[in-house]
């Protein structure tokens, strides 16, 4: 079997492979490869405002670049009073530039919503799915938000939680799929945390 190597994202932030004879070519998914998606959901209410929200915008970035690099196509949802697909799933780390840069931050944390939204997005997709929820606060609706998370729970998606020390951390903890994937940073460590995260994603073949 010829076997090409991973190398790295070109300029139009397509992923490359190299082939055995040295030449870089864009890599494309074949029908009935195994297929990874990885959604964000970035709390953007109001206590978001300023330095954590630079944080975010920062940490996500990195771990979309690191996602797209492991195989997976990315997602990115914003909420507030209510929830945004501000990105559906690329892998094309460019289409992310606009939209995390115009990320704001106001009114309260409706992740009932960002669940629901996820859910309605990878409820028809296949393979390996992880949704990767960053929050400073805790939901306007607990009880709603934990059975939307157990929905997502429910179709096989892995649900990943940052919380900054200043969070519901016990609510965040409890709706993550492991232990291991509740992760508490503090606020200066917010864009660590989060590009941190893309390790936790197994590499798709």
């Amino acid at each position: 079997m010829i076997r090409k190597k991973l190398i790295s994202l070109g300029k139009d932030g397509h992923l490359l492979l190299r082939g055995p004879d040295g030449r870089e070519k864009p890599f494309r998914m074949r029908s009935g490869q195994e297929q990874g998606t990885a959604y964000l959901l970035i709390d953007s209410s109001e206590s978001m405002a300023g330095e954590k929200l630079e944080q975010a915008r920062r940490g996500a970035g990195n771990f979309i670049r690191q996602a797209i690099t492991k195989g997976y196509g990315a997602g990115l949802i914003s909420f507030d009073d209510h929830a945004s697909v501000l990105v559906p799933r690329t892998s094309n780390y460019q289409d992310f530039e606009g939209p995390l840069a115009r990320l704001d931050a106001a009114g309260t944390t409706n992740m009932t919503e960002a669940f629901d939204l996820a859910f309605s997005v990878l409820s028809n997709i296949t393979g390996a799915r992880y949704v990767v929820v960053v929050s400073d606060g805790a939901p306007a609706d607990p009880q709603c938000a934990a059975a939307s998370a157990r929905k997502l729970a429910s179709i096989g998606v892995q649900l990943i939680t940052i919380a900054t020390q200043d969070a519901d951390a016990a609510f965040l903890a409890g709706i993550a799929t492991a232990r291991e994937l509740a992760i508490v940073v503090r606020q200066n460590q917010l864009q660590i945390g989060i590009a941190n995260t893309a390790l936790a994603l197994p590499l798709i073949t």
